[in-house]
């Protein structure tokens, strides 16, 4: 096994530069994902609220189920007791069969009550659980204790059950006398007190089918889930809508911010470099400029070499300055069209080499604009020169102006319009978005500020951009400027 000079073990060595030694960090952090933060809210405001409504319209649904039906057992029970009490209760349900059949005017209440209009069963018990009086014969005389519904009602409390509340899981023990009944139905235990009203002497059980009453249930139950999802999904939708449109916000700002910052950048080191190079390259120019008129020395191509470059570096730093000073200027009268047949002659040799044809498109109606002349042929001048770069072998640039349409005034002219459009290649949208915002250039010598210049000044000028691309066909640019700048 190799080694280093200290001794450690090439092997070891990797373990330690993956993981560090103890208790300090690792070297390398993971990269960390973008954090979406409309996607993460939809997904977890959806689940929150669908969660809430969902439990909030079951706890609903059961409660209004109940206190619909105790509120109906209640009543009933009520008027039972008062019934019952008309005709001795104490000595029917405590009596023996002999003696109960005396008592023709109580069983004759409790015949006529099974026959109400939603009685389907009717069951009377004394306070030993054993059934009195039955719609059912096979059930009188039997004792059930194993009810615990009919336990409850024993000790005094009312008892209600059904499907809408709960859902039968067993067979209770009168029912082997006697078969479910089929439509839905709704069992009431009710307590039946003596004549003092104080002791409990036995139990009437109602099996009952209130047709209205449970539509009036099933209407407030679809009316809770209705809402419950209704409002739900109008909850969602708006709270997405706002924390959708913040989150475009948030991402516009953190791109102006980024945008902001090397333009920031770049305006800070701009007088930096200005005052560092511009003196030395002058005297660097002059010094060459001696040697071109020294008829002695045989230097010229060297000190013509030397003067192109220091040009060049010249044009550079005055980009740099124009960046870093956009917008900052004063503003005068010009005439567009002028401006750009102006412009359009700077460019005439590169043009004619390339072999591109030029096409002219100005509105000669226009009329003139308060604005900085060097700063419309610097906007102007970036465009032109990407849309030469887009065509290297050829093809058409138009040029064009017209008045810009605004809406704040009734559809009156409210600047103009330039457009230039090429034949090129065309670039991605995308792609052509940041190249306006960031400096960025494909040019091995180029400082990338050209169209970040164009985006800035137009945001500083209160124009705007707009952009038509075509991939493989080429592309359209409109500058808006306004007609006080």
């Amino acid at each position: 096994m190799s080694t280093l000079e200290n001794g450690m073990a090439i092997p070891e060595l990797r373990q330690f530069a993956r993981r560090g030694p103890a208790g300090s960090p690792r070297w390398r952090s993971p990269a960390q994902q973008p954090f979406n933060l409309s996607r993460r809210f939809a997904v977890l405001a959806f689940a929150a609220i669908m969660l809430v409504n969902l439990g909030s319209s079951m706890v609903l649904s059961h409660f209004l189920s109940r206190e619909m039906l105790q509120r109906d057992a209640e009543t009933m029970m009520h008027m039972v007791q008062s019934r019952v009490a008309e005709h001795d209760p104490d000595a029917y349900f405590t009596s023996d069969a002999a003696l109960r059949a005396s008592h023709s005017a109580m069983e004759a209440y409790f015949n006529k009550l099974a026959h109400l209009p939603d009685v389907l069963r009717l069951q009377v018990y004394n306070h030993d659980g054993r059934v009195l009086w039955s719609t059912h014969a096979q059930s009188i005389e039997h004792t059930f204790t194993d009810n615990a519904e009919l336990g409850a009602a024993l000790r005094g409390t009312l008892m209600v059950e059904a499907d809408l509340i709960e859902e039968r899981r067993y067979l209770k023990p009168e029912l082997v006398f006697a078969r479910l009944p089929e439509k839905q139905f709704v069992e009431y235990y009710m307590p039946i007190r003596g004549q003092d009203n104080r002791r409990l002497v036995g139990v009437i059980e109602v099996y009952k089918a209130p047709t209205a009453l449970f539509a009036s249930i099933q209407r407030g139950l679809r009316l809770i889930w209705l809402c419950a999802i209704g409002g739900g999904l109008f909850l969602f939708g708006a709270l997405f809508w706002v924390v959708r449109r913040g989150h475009r916000l948030i991402e516009a700002q953190q791109r102006s911010i980024s945008g902001s910052a090397g333009f920031k950048a770049v305006g800070e080191i701009t007088s930096a470099v200005a005052q560092n190079m511009r003196n030395p390259l002058a005297a660097i120019r002059t010094a060459a400029e001696l040697i071109c008129h020294d008829q002695a020395s045989g230097s010229h191509a060297v000190a013509h070499g030397i003067t192109q470059q220091v040009d060049r570096l010249d044009v550079w730093i005055r980009s740099l300055l124009d960046y870093a000073h956009a917008g900052s200027r004063s503003s005068t009268t010009i005439c567009a069209k002028d401006v750009l047949r102006a412009l359009l002659e700077e460019y005439s040799d590169e043009l004619a080499a390339r072999r591109i044809q030029i096409v002219w498109d100005l509105d000669q109606t226009l009329p003139n604009i308060q604005a900085d002349a060097p700063l419309v042929e610097q906007i102007v001048g970036a465009v032109v020169a990407n849309a030469l770069d887009a065509m290297p072998s050829g093809g058409i640039l138009t040029i064009g102006s017209r008045a810009g349409q605004g809406p704040s005034r009734g559809g009156a002219p409210q600047g103009i319009e330039i457009e230039v459009s090429d034949t090129g290649s065309g670039i991605a949208a995308a792609q052509l978005e940041h190249d306006f915002s960031h400096p960025h250039s494909t040019r091995a010598r180029g400082l990338g500020i050209g169209l970040p210049l164009i985006g800035r000044t137009l945001e500083h000028i209160g124009g705007g951009l707009e952009t038509s691309i075509t991939p493989g066909k080429g592309t359209r640019v409109t500058i808006c400027l306004p007609f006080s700048t």
